[in-house]
């Protein structure tokens, strides 16, 4: 076993069963996987779970760790994003319509169609930045995956 003072722990190397600190709540990481592309794009991302001491209710979230070869070479971003509960999503251009596009979603990607340049949640208008191909690796298991970025 090795044992990691508290400034040479580095999020990066947090995996299942490890605890953290966050904004007053503690998380605990319940799974992890990453993404990476043959251009040399890479995300890495930690399910965390949080223990519920400061809201009363445990939530959980996703810890994303992101590196862009065509930033910086040393830029990292960090995201935390939640799963979105039976989401609606429009199309948000001079086609835009009131039908939710969510069912379409995963068949386009799958077909690796032209990503919508628009697209528009809760009311807000989001653009593309850039469609990614790569592979998902999780535990055991790989798969192909497509992304769009907004």
């Amino acid at each position: 076993m090795v044992t990691e003072t508290a400034e040479s722990i580095k999020l990066e190397n947090l995996r299942k069963g490890d605890l953290f600190q966050y904004n007053t709540q503690q998380w605990s990481i319940k799974d992890y996987a990453t993404y990476k592309d043959r251009k040399g794009y890479k995300t890495e991302e930690w399910l965390i779970e949080s223990d519920g001491s400061s809201v009363s209710i445990k939530t959980q979230r996703y810890l994303i760790r992101e590196v862009d070869p065509e930033n910086s070479p040393n830029s990292v971003n960090w995201y935390i994003a939640q799963e979105i509960k039976q989401p609606e999503i429009y199309v948000s251009d001079e086609e835009a319509s009131n039908d939710n596009i969510v069912p379409t979603l995963l068949p386009k990607m799958l077909r690796q169609d032209t990503p919508f340049p628009q697209l528009r949640y809760l009311g807000i208008v989001y653009y593309l930045e850039s469609q990614t191909g790569g592979t998902y690796k999780a535990r055991m298991w790989r798969d192909t995956r497509v992304t769009w970025d907004c």
